[in-house]
């Protein structure tokens, strides 16, 4: 009733945040809920008004909704405050509060300006409160880390989207993902992401000439936006986080994997597509023009084996392996390369056009609505790269734990 055209999905969201505060916090300590429950009641809805207030001046889309800077502005300023207060009167017993503060509320308004349909409804609350968390319970020389991390994250985004590695989007999730991996996982964590991250970028710049010709088949270009960072780099980012609340070397194995897949998969797409001899469709083994999803060629395929050969060696240089844990990160970095191609051929969304007649990932083609020809129209590249990485990460969770 509230959005009758459900141009927002804001009301569900809240409950949901509401729950999700609860079940982590109220028998941890419930200052956290009422942290991050404000951040949603006071910082985000003033913020709002702010920039609805500026009207379309100054105005810039991200993902879906239009923000305002003006708006991004009073959001910064708000939770900064809200922040400094709340650790001021309900942890009295933190000393960095200012520290703290352009922490969390630096990540908040990143936070906001990404989500879209309400969705800042759940993650504002929950991520301000989770980092808020991480902040309070960190020692001045993990905090100095964080906020040294978030510094070169800001850099890395800035120079990615200068570059054009990045579009703006993908430049506001990076850095995003990258604080918390370099904040909270230092150099051990940084090497490996940026080995896949510059390595790979570079690599999306050769063979333009080639490449050229298939723009109007991949749905999205070699300037990779947020979900591209998300599906490619979120898995990463979570397990970071997870071995800050709760070490275990396990999760840098897990982190390790999942870099490998998503190098791998990377790769071979970007040096397959350049092979001069045709690709074959994994699933019938028949000869397909390049650029086609679910194509593998030997060209690829070796490159996506060089490209998980760089994360474990980036890895090694912090951790020594055995030939056990080597082989199994080579061997299942394969094989989720494999199921990227499989779920390319079989589920993902692939069209044609219905004036051209060229078979695309895109929706729209040639200025006209192209018709789905196989697969399921909700299930993009971006989802596909995700889920075969997290089927990776568990088949080696069910084997190492069926070992051990």
């Amino acid at each position: 009733s509230f959005h009758k055209h459900l141009h927002s999905f804001g009301t569900v969201y809240f409950p949901l945040a509401y729950l999700v505060l609860i079940l982590f916090f109220w028998t941890i300590d419930r200052r956290f809920i009422v942290a991050g429950i404000s951040l949603f009641a006071v910082a985000q809805s003033l913020s709002a008004i702010a920039g609805e207030r500026r009207g379309s001046r100054f105005c810039f889309v991200l993902v879906k909704d239009t923000k305002s800077v003006a708006g991004s502005c009073a959001m910064f300023i708000l939770s900064f405050s809200l922040i400094y207060l709340e650790l001021h009167y309900l942890f009295p017993e933190v000393e960095s509060v200012f520290l703290i503060s352009i922490f969390v509320s630096t990540l908040v308004t990143v936070i906001e300006t990404l989500s879209s349909r309400g969705s800042d409804n759940l993650f504002v609350p929950v991520g301000g409160a989770l980092f808020l968390f991480i902040g309070v319970h960190a020692g001045q020389s993990q905090l100095n880390q964080m906020l040294i991390g978030q510094i070169l994250a800001l850099l890395v985004s800035v120079l990615s989207y200068r570059a054009k590695f990045l579009s703006l989007s993908g430049s506001a999730m990076t850095f995003l993902l990258a604080t918390a991996i370099f904040g909270l996982g230092g150099l051990k964590w940084t090497v490996p992401i940026l080995t896949f991250f510059i390595l790979s970028s570079l690599l999306s710049k050769t063979g333009k000439s080639v490449k050229r010709r298939f723009k109007d088949t991949f749905e999205k270009s070699g300037v990779r936006d947020y979900s591209q960072v998300l599906a490619n780099g979120g898995i990463s980012g979570i397990l970071v986080i997870l071995n800050h609340l709760f070490p275990d070397p396990d999760w840098y194995m897990l982190y390790l994997l999942s870099l490998c897949v998503a190098t791998s998969d990377t790769w071979s797409t970007e040096i397959g597509v350049l092979s001069k001899s045709k690709p074959r469709l994994i699933t019938t083994f028949k000869k397909v023009n390049p650029g086609i999803s679910g194509a593998i060629s030997v060209t690829g395929t070796l490159a996506g084996f060089a490209g998980s050969l760089a994360i474990v060696f980036s890895g090694m240089l912090f951790i020594s392996f055995n030939l056990n844990q080597l082989l199994s990160l080579i061997f299942l970095s394969f094989l989720g390369n494999l199921i990227d191609s499989f779920f390319g051929a079989t589920i993902q969304g692939q069209y044609q056009c219905s004036v051209c007649r060229k078979y695309t990932e895109k929706k729209i083609h040639c200025k006209t609505p192209t018709q789905l020809n196989s697969g399921f129209g909700f299930i993009d590249n971006d989802l596909v790269n995700l889920s075969s990485n997290l089927i990776t990460l568990l088949i080696y969770a069910l084997i190492y734990f069926r070992i051990s």
